[in-house]
C-alpha cells in the first residue's frame, strides 16, 4: 500500500483504498451483519467493494473477518452467528457506559482526521456512515443478547444495507469543545 501511495505522489496514479470500520455495541452487531447482507445486493457505484482493510471494535471486531473475506457465505455465517446467540457468550463484569452519542463523536473525529489527509495529501475520500435509527426495535427483555431483538436489528440492517439512498455522507457533530 505504501508503494502505491508513493507512486500516486510521484506520478498522480490513482490511489484508492476501500476501508471498513465497524463499531461496537454488543447485540447491535446483528445490525452490522444484516447490513453487510443487504449491501451485497447493491449494484453500481455504491456496490459492496472488496475491502483492502477491515477493522472493528468489540462486536465490530467479531464481524470484521467475515467482512474482509467478503463472500455471501461469510456474510451468511456472521448473520447466523447473531441470529443464534449462546447463553455463554458474555459474562457481565460491570457498568457499560458506551452510548451511540459517544460512537458518533468518535466517528466525527475520524472524519476530521480523514478530511485533513484529504486536504494535505490530495487524497480523494468518500466518507459514508449508517447508524441504527432512533425508532429501531428495542429489546423486549433485559437479557444482554435478546434473540428477537437481534433478529429485528439484523432485518433492519439488511433493509438499510440494500438502500444506499439512506446512507449519510455528512458526519454529525455531536459534541463541541467550544463554549
Amino acid at each position: 500500500m505504501e508503494r502505491d501511495y508513493k507512486a500516486h505522489l510521484e506520478t498522480g496514479a490513482p490511489f484508492v483504498r476501500d476501508i471498513l470500520i465497524i463499531s461496537g455495541g454488543g447485540a447491535k452487531g446483528a445490525f452490522g451483519a444484516g447490513f453487510l447482507q443487504g449491501w451485497e445486493s447493491v449494484t453500481g457505484a455504491t456496490a459492496l467493494p472488496v475491502f483492502d482493510v477491515v477493522t472493528g471494535v468489540s462486536t465490530g471486531a467479531l464481524i470484521a473477518p467475515f467482512a474482509f473475506i467478503g463472500t455471501e457465505e461469510a456474510y451468511t455465517s456472521v448473520a447466523d452467528f447473531y441470529a443464534n446467540p449462546g447463553e455463554n457468550w458474555v459474562r457481565k463484569r460491570g457498568l457499560n457506559t458506551m452510548t451511540q452519542s459517544l460512537q458518533l463523536f468518535a466517528m466525527h473525529l475520524l472524519h476530521e482526521i480523514v478530511k485533513d489527509y484529504q486536504e494535505t495529501e490530495g487524497m480523494d475520500v468518500e466518507f459514508r456512515w449508517v447508524a441504527i435509527p432512533e425508532d429501531a426495535p428495542k429489546p423486549a427483555t433485559t437479557a444482554m443478547f435478546d434473540k428477537d431483538y437481534m433478529l429485528a436489528l439484523e432485518d433492519l440492517g439488511r433493509k438499510m444495507g440494500a438502500d444506499p439512498s439512506i446512507w449519510k455522507t455528512d458526519v454529525p457533530l455531536v459534541y463541541s469543545f467550544e463554549n
